[in-house]
């Protein structure tokens, strides 16, 4: 059995977060927000996979996503690559 599960959107550059990426920081320094703004999927999106690759964590630098029911934390214990 297969499913269709939709669309898959390959960024065209990288996304870069954090002090180090040129962009001035925001008015709080700890926390630099991204909304990522996908293409919706054409019956419409019902959930999303993000792909993080070569992240560095210096430090108790961390990744939270939420989720809208959650927070998804990761930490250089998550590795590079998740």
């Amino acid at each position: 059995m297969s499913h269709i599960t939709g669309t898959l959107q390959t960024l065209a550059s990288p996304i870069l977060i954090g002090p180090v990426t040129g962009p001035p920081p925001p008015p709080d320094p700890d926390v630099w927000p991204l909304d990522f703004d996908h293409d919706e999927a054409p019956t419409g999106s019902k959930f999303l996979i993000l792909h993080f690759r070569n992240a560095s964590f210096p430090g108790a630098n961390r990744l939270e996503v939420d989720l809208g029911y959650g927070t998804d934390v990761f930490t250089a214990a998550s590795g590079t690559d998740f």
